[in-house]
């Protein structure tokens, strides 16, 4: 196990709740790649084996804002290009 000031070798997929983007960052916090999209997202995300990132997504008007019910789930190509959601 890394000691605390460390961290493991790879990349971290990192956004914020309630923002409209997705950061993939290297292991010295270097931010590589930036995912973004119209929606609001609660902070539910995957980075798939194909490079292509799986979001949950906040529809306008839902006004439930816990995981689970927050209207959708977004899948995005590298490039930005929604694939489904």
């Amino acid at each position: 196990m890394p000691a605390p000031a460390q961290s493991a070798p790879g990349f971290r997929i990192y956004g914020n709740t309630n923002t409209t983007s997705v950061r993939l960052v290297d292991d010295r916090g270097a931010v590589v790649h930036t995912w973004t999209s119209p929606y609001q997202a609660l902070g539910a995300m995957r980075l798939l084996p194909d490079g292509t990132l799986l979001r949950d997504i906040m529809t306008p008007g839902n006004a439930i804002t816990i995981a689970g019910v927050t209207g959708g789930i977004q899948r995005l190509a590298l490039d930005g290009t929604v694939l489904w959601d």
